[in-house]
């Protein structure tokens, strides 16, 4: 709240009269939403829309539609775009230009990294313990979904992404790679702490600590695909507020 009262003061000193705010899978399955929203409300003087999840993923393929005419060029052929939340992951997959089937589980980023911050206390392989935590989502996922689809290409979207855009050893121009470079940044954070992999990536702590949950189950969506491109556009929900804001 405090936060957003001085975005909310901001506001006022530019005369800006519209604004949008939305809330994401944090608040929308809070118990207590209603009266977290209101106080957001009381306190600062924001009104709060709450996405839902298929909201929310519309937005971000907005501003991916939009940004660039890449996007449809590689959706004509059968591609698997993997986007990383906070609380949910949302594997969708395009083929011959149009949305095939889209599904939601629930391994986002923060969700991930509470775990194993809790893990890691306790148990020396904890990050094992999360690959495992993790495969029983994905492994489902590939079972009824893309087990018996050929993916020619992968799109990886989230707020991790441009954190790895930073590493030009492994991702070229910060916005393509392949199979392999991705695996070879992969293995260099594997059973690392946060600590080292902030020193690794120059990232504060709480940037690093969702580093290594995302890039495990971007690593797990190529396991389950043949895809050797990989194209990660470095768009986020704010820019998705944008292009609706300027379509409007």
């Amino acid at each position: 709240c405090m936060i957003l009262h001085e975005f909310s003061d901001i506001m006022k000193t530019y005369q800006v009269t519209d604004y949008k705010a939305y809330g994401t899978s944090a608040i929308r399955e809070s118990k207590n939403r209603a009266i977290l929203t209101d106080q957001v409300r009381l306190r600062t003087g924001i009104e709060m829309d709450i996405l839902s999840n298929s909201e929310q993923r519309f937005i971000i393929y907005k501003a991916l539609a939009a940004g660039s005419d890449k996007f449809n060029r590689i959706i004509e052929k059968s591609t698997a775009l993997v986007d990383v939340g906070a609380g949910s992951t949302q594997v969708s997959l395009f083929d011959n230009g149009t949305l095939v089937t889209t599904q939601n589980v629930k391994l986002g980023a923060v969700r991930i990294s509470n775990m194993m911050s809790t893990l890691s206390q306790n148990i020396v392989n904890y990050v094992d313990i999360m690959r495992e935590y993790i495969d029983n989502d994905m492994v489902t996922l590939n079972e009824l979904f893309l087990k018996s689809r050929k993916i020619n290409n992968v799109i990886f979207v989230g707020d991790c992404v441009p954190y790895y855009a930073r590493m030009k050893e492994f991702f070229d121009g910060g916005e393509y790679t392949t199979r392999n470079k991705f695996k070879d940044f992969f293995d260099k954070i594997y059973h690392k702490s946060i600590e080292q992999i902030a020193e690794f990536m120059k990232l504060q702590e709480n940037e690093a600590k969702l580093i290594l949950p995302s890039a495990m189950v971007y690593m797990r969506m190529l396991d389950f695909t043949q895809a050797e491109d990989i194209w990660m556009p470095q768009v986020t929900l704010c820019d998705g507020m944008a292009v609706e804001h300027a379509q409007k």
